[in-house]
Formats: structure tokens, sequence, C-alpha cells
């Protein structure tokens, strides 16, 4: 016959056991739900604004290949910035925040800057469909707000 202590502890252990179980399944079940970014930073995003701003930077990035130092500075970066910060803020704001939204209105018009550079864009095969994804995240930003 097992004593109280004895008891106690099978009871502790089985207990110990379903919490870490039930740990591990919902960490799993939160990882399911983040998606990851393609790009080589490894960022996750966690809910619209921040999936818009992963995808711009992702799109600056498959752009600057076919963009001189000018463009880059002066058009690829800037919406490349703005996208960090809007990722950063609905990272940690949430994505019905004042700032996440203001942040989200800067990309928008960092896209709206670049717009001759998106339009010669469209005239080059290899990135007219990385600058139409590009140009249509602005619609995206307008539902967004």
């Amino acid at each position: 016959m097992k004593t109280l202590t004895q008891k106690m502890s099978m009871a502790v252990a089985i207990l110990t056991l379903a919490t870490t179980s039930m740990l591990a399944t919902s960490i799993e079940a939160r990882a399911d739900q983040d998606h990851d970014y393609q790009g080589s930073v490894g960022l996750k995003d966690v809910n619209q604004a921040t999936d818009i701003a992963l995808r711009a930077i992702e799109l600056v990035d498959q752009l600057q290949s076919s963009s001189d130092y000018a463009e880059l500075g002066n058009y690829l970066l800037p919406i490349k910035k703005a996208a960090a910060h809007a990722y950063a803020l609905g990272r940690s704001h949430g994505e019905f925040s004042l700032e996440l939204r203001n942040s989200m209105i800067v990309l928008k018009n960092a896209i709206a800057k670049a717009g001759p550079f998106i339009e010669d864009q469209f005239e080059r095969s290899d990135s007219f469909d990385t600058a139409t994804e590009l140009l249509t995240l602005q619609d995206q930003i307008e539902a967004v707000l």
C-alpha cells in the first residue's frame, strides 16, 4: 500500500507532465500561426500590418538589384526604413495603435514617393511583378487604415 507522500509525489509528477505537454502544444500552435519572412532576418508576422511591412521589405530587397545608387537612396531605402519601423510598432504596440497607424501612413507615402522608380520597373520584365506588388501594397495599407 502506498503512503500518502508517495501518492502526492505521483500526483505532482502527473500534473507536471500534463502541464509540460499543454505548454508544448500551445507553443507549437503559436508557431504554426506565425509566418516566416522569406528574407534573411527570420522575422515573423503577427498581424496584417506586420505582414504588409515584411512584404515591403522583401520586395525592396528584390528590387535592389535593378536599381542604381541614387534610386536605392531616394526610393527603396526610405520604403525599407518605413516598413521596418511599421513592423517594429506592429509587434510592440499591436494592430490598432495610433503609432502603428501613423507609421503605416509613412510607409504608404514612401511607396507613393517611389512612383517614378516603380513606373520605370514596369518596363523591365525581370522586375515587373515585383514593382506591381509593391504598388499594390499602397491599396492594402489603405484597407488596413
